[in-house]
């Protein structure tokens, strides 16, 4: 009884490490389908809107002067690193750059980084503080619509 076990043994464990290799290597080597991929994207493109839509709001909170200057420029910097990571993301997902709805989200993104930055730079002006908001708006605006379609393509 003894033998036929370790035979088991021999020949079983290494099976299953094998097939568990070339599971690992097949998704891995394997292209998602579009609809996952389109999902994936459609969080990302969620992050980024996320993030815009707060910094307009902080924008807008800057303007009727219900937050102080030194709040307005350290949490618009706060959300402008935020940004960054969903960015990047976008930038180096598995989808291919050359797909519209990715470089559109790339600028949008990149739109919504610089205002936020200028928001964190702002000197209290209400120009300024008018333009970051509309900028901000802009951007979450265009991936809300963007991540709406994303979405359907997912289903």
């Amino acid at each position: 009884m003894h033998k036929r076990g370790k035979l088991w043994g021999l020949w079983l464990g290494p099976l299953i490490g094998g097939l568990a290799l070339a599971s690992v290597a097949h998704r891995l080597a394997a292209p998602s389908d579009p609809a996952t991929l389109a999902k994936k994207a459609a969080i990302v493109v969620g992050e980024l809107r996320s993030l815009s839509a707060e910094g307009r709001f902080l924008a807008e909170e800057g303007q009727r002067g219900t937050v102080t200057r030194v709040f307005l420029r350290e949490h618009a910097s706060q959300i402008a690193k935020d940004l960054h990571s969903p960015l990047d993301r976008l930038r180096r997902g598995e989808w291919h750059a050359s797909q519209a709805w990715t470089q559109a989200g790339i600028d949008s993104g990149a739109r919504s980084l610089a205002a936020l930055q200028e928001l964190a730079d702002v000197d209290g002006s209400s120009p300024a503080l008018q333009r970051a908001a509309a900028a901000l708006g802009a951007s979450a605006g265009e991936l809300s619509r963007l991540e709406q379609s994303l979405e359907q393509r997912s289903r």
